[in-house]
């Protein structure tokens, strides 16, 4: 079994107008994107355990993770794509530029907000922002477009955008992916976070 690290540092904040998004429809209540920078590695179980022990001696466990002894998280997410699965392809083609958006929570069902996250790789780089939902549970797409559309006629950027993809390119959940996250950090002038997902 092979296991995915990944080392992430976050830098700058950028706001929707440093995107390609197109024109507002409204006032503008986006959240900003967070910019970094991931490089990921597949290695086996033996390495990885041995890069947690070392990573341990200089990095703090994520303080997300779970109580005493607790050394990882769950991480749960429902991820959009087209009828063509054009974000799957995107990623296998090795694109420079794509995006994706994803419902994203954590550990145990109904046991933590719901967010809806918007990724854009441009380049070297990534940008990322999420919203929450309001909520623990939907248990339909109609559920989540209901939730949503209270808000987006308040000019929010990334759900504009992501009722844009829904509507023109009939985005819809299409995977589950679920997995524990070990995670560790290092706060200097930018954060690193190389995390250890446990199954991939």
């Amino acid at each position: 079994m092979l296991y995915k690290v990944k080392e992430r540092r976050s830098g700058s904040f950028s706001s929707p107008e440093d995107l390609d998004l197109g024109e507002p429809v409204g006032p503008r209540e986006a959240p900003l994107y967070m910019r970094r920078y991931e490089f990921k590695y597949l290695v086996r179980l033996e390495l990885a355990e041995r890069l947690a022990e070392l990573l341990a001696v200089h990095f703090e466990l994520d303080p997300h993770c779970g109580g005493e002894g607790e050394r990882a998280y769950i991480v749960r997410n429902i991820y959009f794509d087209s009828p063509h699965f054009t974000c799957f392809h995107d990623k296998l083609a090795g694109k420079l530029y794509r995006e994706k958006f994803r419902i994203r929570t954590y550990n145990g069902p109904y046991s933590a907000p719901l967010f809806l996250e918007h990724k854009v790789k441009n380049g070297l780089s990534y940008l990322k922002a999420k919203i929450p939902l309001g909520g623990t549970s939907l248990r339909t797409f109609h559920d989540l477009k209901a939730c949503l559309s209270d808000t987006v006629g308040r000019g929010n950027r990334l759900l504009e955008r992501f009722f844009l993809h829904v509507s023109r390119h009939a985005y819809s959940p299409v995977v589950l992916v679920t997995y524990d996250r070990e995670a560790y950090v290092l706060s200097l002038i930018h954060i690193s976070e190389p995390t250890r997902p446990r199954l991939i």
